[in-house]
């Protein structure tokens, strides 16, 4: 018998195993490779996105911030009821060293006026009211003092015939807006402003009797340099409004700007945010009136 043949065989089988079991780790082999690319490319392909959201998230919180902190560059800081209800013997010709923007409103409240506080709140503003008694809305001046915000008087009932008849009346009127104010704020103000400025067509021949009485009362008395120009006997487009800002405010180093908080002027409460931005864009700080501040006087 031939033995070497048949010694032979299981060594044929043997190679031949060892091939087929080396094509399959082969093949094995490269299939894990093509896999691990497949994922590595989903992976980059992922990591090439995920920069992508990131950036855009880190975007809009840059933008975020940014517009943050330009708010908190340009609001005011609440002043403290000690400093709005102090008396002074300021003369008030001080000029603001600042870029500062004065936001008032005069014949308020009014049922527009939570609204306005809501608006002021909004960009971390605060501004002045000069208040009038016959509006119905009186309580009010309640939330715009503890929201941090100032009120003054206007007299009681903005009569001007009447008013400035004589510097009796004016006195009287001043008095009993103050002592109506005093009922819910508990102090009396002593900051005013005269219905229609401190110069007008009412009080033509006994402006400065007017004057010295609020002096001899310890009234400090406030005009403007800037109208939003909303006294018209129907409102104006908001973009008349906007633009009479932007118009008398270009070039002043600070603004004491002129609003009314009236049912009868709905588009000075819809100008307001825009009115707010444009000074912020402009780089002014907001801050109350005070008795020490400049009298911006005509």
């Amino acid at each position: 018998m031939d033995t070497s043949r048949d010694a032979r065989l299981p060594r044929h089988r043997l190679v031949w195993l060892a091939a087929i079991f080396a094509l399959i780790l082969a093949a094995s082999c490269l299939a894990g490779c093509g896999q691990g690319k497949a994922a590595s490319s989903g992976t980059q392909g992922g990591s090439s996105s995920t920069p992508e959201v990131s950036d855009k998230m880190s975007g809009t919180s840059s933008t975020a911030t940014a517009t943050s902190a330009a708010a908190s560059a340009t609001a005011s800081d609440a002043r403290s009821a000690e400093e709005r209800s102090a008396t002074s013997s300021s003369a008030n010709d001080v000029k603001p060293e600042g870029h500062v923007c004065y936001l008032t409103f005069d014949d308020g409240p009014s049922s527009h006026t939570e609204q306005i506080l809501d608006i002021l709140d909004q960009y971390h503003v605060h501004a002045t009211w000069f208040v009038i008694g016959n509006t119905g809305h009186l309580d009010k001046v309640t939330q715009i003092w503890d929201r941090g915000n100032q009120v003054g008087l206007h007299s009681y009932d903005h009569e001007y015939t009447s008013l400035y008849a004589s510097t009796d009346n004016f006195v009287s009127q001043m008095d009993k807006i103050g002592q109506s104010v005093n009922g819910y704020l508990g102090f009396t103000p002593t900051i005013l402003r005269f219905p229609g400025g401190s110069n007008n067509s009412y009080d033509t021949g006994n402006s400065e009797q007017l004057k010295q009485a609020c002096r001899d009362h310890g009234w400090h008395y406030f005009d403007w340099n800037v109208s939003i120009g909303d006294s018209t006997p129907t409102p104006s487009p908001v973009e008349t409004l906007v633009g009479n800002i932007e118009e008398e405010s270009a070039d002043k180093h600070s603004c004491c700007v002129l609003m009314h908080d009236s049912d009868a002027k709905p588009t000075t409460l819809e100008a307001l945010p825009q009115v707010i931005e444009y000074y912020q864009s402009q780089g002014y700080t907001f801050d109350v009136l005070t008795a020490d501040s400049y009298g911006y006087h005509f």
